[in-house]
């Protein structure tokens, strides 16, 4: 049974085919950057294209249970493939089944509205950059009606249809390509990790050009998180958002790298397993602390597009 939200997915490539595609297009990705992961690095790697193969074959935020639970896995699996062949086959895969939802929950659970941010920065500054890594399906399954909660980045362009291409810009990456139709000013970058997210600049994204850079577990199974945060550093404007998951363990390590990369920790708040500990963080100039509540300084309007205008307030 051919799943009707894959119609744009060549979905009738064996999975080893597509898997070495993926894995020497990312080659050709990090060759083009200067990036050059060790053993390690590129076993994570393949583990994250399998991941993200499997992830499209099922609905997105489907519950599937571990393989040890054969019987329920395989009839999970059959159930969403429409298939006990390729139930079986994922069966020989190494690394959990996932499916991706491409939402903004995790922004939400430090009390970030990134819709909200989105749309203040547009009314002040004129235009916004936004990224999203790992962004799997995107939310571009189905589009969201005019009053639908805006939780990802398909609800931010219908929710500003008039700048969209224009003065709003919004980018994802992939580890395989999910999307051959999208609506203009919304842009694909496959074969992209975290580490090497810096290729989107050879994709059509400037350096220094991003308002807003967000993850949702892509990061999360990222060796080399000093890779990514100089990256992300990098495409980012001054005052800059970055948030993003990553593993608990690596706390010290992410506060070390993020401060030699220009980033300052504005809040954080551990969610524990595979969720670890989410982080906002920005680009230079510090803002207040934890994001909650946005709201345009109308007093500095006329000072000029700087994101220091808008008044980020914590709820008490």
């Amino acid at each position: 049974m051919r799943r009707p939200w894959l119609s744009s997915i060549e979905t009738d490539d064996d999975m080893l085919m597509q898997s070495w595609r993926a894995r020497r297009a990312i080659k050709n990705n990090f060759a083009k950057v200067g990036y050059f992961p060790d053993a390690e690095g590129w076993r994570e790697i393949k583990l994250g294209i399998e991941r993200d193969l499997q992830a499209r074959r099922l609905r997105p935020n489907v519950r599937v249970p571990p393989r040890r639970d054969l019987l329920r896995y395989l009839s999970t699996l059959r159930r969403e493939t429409g298939s006990l062949i390729k139930a079986l086959d994922a069966a020989l895969y190494a690394g959990s089944w996932t499916s991706s939802g491409g939402s903004f929950r995790l922004a939400d659970m430090i009390g970030l509205d990134l819709a909200a941010l989105v749309g203040a920065w547009l009314r002040v500054n004129g235009s916004v950059r936004f990224l999203e890594v790992g962004g799997g399906w995107a939310g571009f399954r189905s589009r969201p009606g005019r009053d639908a909660l805006i939780d990802d980045i398909a609800g931010l362009a219908s929710a500003h249809p008039r700048s969209l291409d224009r003065s709003l810009h919004l980018h994802f990456t992939n580890l395989t390509r999910w999307h051959n139709d999208l609506p203009a000013g919304v842009r694909e970058h496959p074969f992209v990790t975290a580490a090497g997210i810096l290729a989107v600049e050879q994709d059509g994204v400037p350096r220094g050009n991003v308002d807003i850079i967000y993850s949702q577990a892509a990061a999360y199974f990222e060796r080399d998180a000093q890779a990514f945060l100089c990256g992300a550093a990098t495409l980012l404007r001054p005052a800059g958002l970055l948030v993003f998951n990553h593993r608990e363990e690596i706390a010290d390590d992410v506060l070390r790298a993020s401060r030699a990369c220009g980033l300052d920790l504005q809040s954080h708040r551990d969610l524990g397993g595979m969720n670890g500990r989410v982080a906002c963080l920005v680009k230079g100039a510090a803002l207040s602390k934890t994001a909650m509540t946005v709201q345009a300084d109308d007093g500095e309007a006329s000072s000029g597009p700087d994101h220091r205008r808008l008044k980020i307030r914590a709820r008490r």
